[in-house]
C-alpha cells in the first residue's frame, strides 16, 4: 500500500513538473513571440522615421551657381582654343570697356525646384546699373527684354521669368555698370571685380547681393534666398587668359569666375503619409504604456485591500 502511495506521489509529481515544463515552454514561445511583436513594431516605426527624414532632406535642394565673365565668347567657349586666343588680343579700350560690362550666367543646380526670379543689388554707394539685357545661352535676345535694352540708372534689377528656370537650365544676362555721378567723377573705380566686390574701392561698400526665388514643386508657392556674394577670392577662376604683348595694352587677364552656391536649408512639413506610419509605429508603446499603469493601479489597490 505505501508503494501504491508512493508511486502515486511520484507519478503526480511528475505529472505537475510536465505541467511545469509545457507551461514554461508556453510562456518562453509567448515571450519570444512578443520580443518579435516589439522588434517588427520598432522597425515600423524606423521605417517610418526614415522615411520622414528622407522627405525633409529632399527639401534641401534649393541651390544655383554663379558665373561671372567680362568675356561672353569665354563664358559660351572656355574651353576653345581661339576663343581664348580673341580674347587675348583685344586692345585695351575694348578690355576697359568689357570690365565695366559683366556678363552673368545663374545655373539652377536644384533636384526638384524651378527659378523664377532673380534680382541683383548692387551695394556700391558709388555705382549703378545703367542697362542690362537677358541672353539666352548662344547670345541671342530673349525673355522680357528681347526686343530692347532696359535702361538705368537703378541699384537693383529684378528678372521675372515668365517660363520658370527648370533644374539645370541657365539664366544668361549682360549688364553695363557705371558711375552714381557721372563719368566725370575721379573717384568712380571702374570694373566689376571692384563694383560688384568693392573691399578694394577707396571708397569701399559691401558687395553686391543676389535673391533667387523657387517655385515650391509640390504646392507652388515662392521660396525667396538671399545672400551677400562673397569676396572675389572665394570662387573659382575656371578660365584665366591672359593679354598677348603685341594687341593689349592692358596688361589684365580676362577670368572666367564661378561659384556654387550650396543648398539652403528651408522648413518642411511632414508628408500626410509619414505622418500616419509614425502614429501607426507609435501605437503599440502608447498601448503598452496603458497597460503597465492598469497593471500598477491593480496592484496597489490589491495590496490595500
Amino acid at each position: 500500500m505505501q508503494n501504491h502511495s508512493t508511486n502515486l506521489n511520484s507519478h503526480t509529481k511528475s505529472h505537475t513538473m510536465n505541467l511545469l515544463d509545457t507551461r514554461f515552454n508556453l510562456d518562453a514561445s509567448r515571450s519570444a513571440r512578443h520580443r518579435l511583436g516589439w522588434k517588427c513594431r520598432l522597425a515600423v516605426i524606423a521605417v517610418a522615421l526614415a522615411a520622414f527624414g528622407s522627405r525633409s532632406a529632399q527639401a534641401d535642394t534649393m541651390s544655383y551657381s554663379i558665373d561671372i565673365a567680362s568675356s561672353l565668347a569665354l563664358m559660351q567657349a572656355p574651353n576653345s582654343a581661339s576663343t581664348k586666343l580673341q580674347v587675348s588680343e583685344q586692345s585695351g579700350l575694348v578690355d576697359r570697356v568689357a570690365s565695366n560690362s559683366p556678363v552673368i550666367e545663374i545655373t539652377n543646380t536644384s533636384t526638384t525646384s524651378d527659378i523664377t526670379d532673380v534680382q541683383l543689388m548692387l551695394n556700391d554707394p558709388e555705382s549703378v546699373i545703367e542697362a542690362l539685357k537677358v541672353l539666352s545661352p548662344d547670345g541671342t535676345p530673349t525673355g522680357p527684354f528681347a526686343n530692347n535694352v532696359f535702361g538705368g540708372p537703378a541699384t537693383e534689377i529684378d528678372i521675372s521669368l515668365p517660363t520658370p528656370l527648370a533644374p539645370g537650365q541657365s539664366l544668361l544676362w549682360a549688364m553695363e555698370l557705371a558711375p552714381v555721378n557721372g563719368y566725370t567723377d575721379t573717384g568712380w573705380t571702374p570694373g566689376y571685380q571692384n563694383i560688384l566686390f568693392p573691399g578694394n574701392n577707396p571708397i569701399p561698400g559691401t558687395n553686391a547681393s543676389i535673391q533667387v526665388t523657387y517655385s515650391d514643386p509640390t504646392t507652388g508657392d515662392p521660396t525667396p534666398i538671399s545672400q551677400v556674394l562673397p569676396d572675389l577670392a572665394a570662387f573659382d577662376p575656371a578660365v584665366t587668359v591672359d593679354p598677348t604683348t603685341n594687341c593689349s595694352s592692358t596688361g589684365t587677364p580676362t577670368t572666367l569666375f564661378t561659384l556654387g552656391v550650396p543648398p539652403n536649408p528651408t522648413p518642411t512639413v511632414p508628408e500626410p503619409g509619414s505622418i500616419v506610419l509614425m502614429v501607426l509605429g507609435c501605437l503599440p508603446l502608447a498601448v503598452r504604456a496603458w497597460r503597465k499603469r492598469r497593471q500598477a493601479a491593480n496592484a496597489s489597490t490589491e495590496a490595500v485591500s
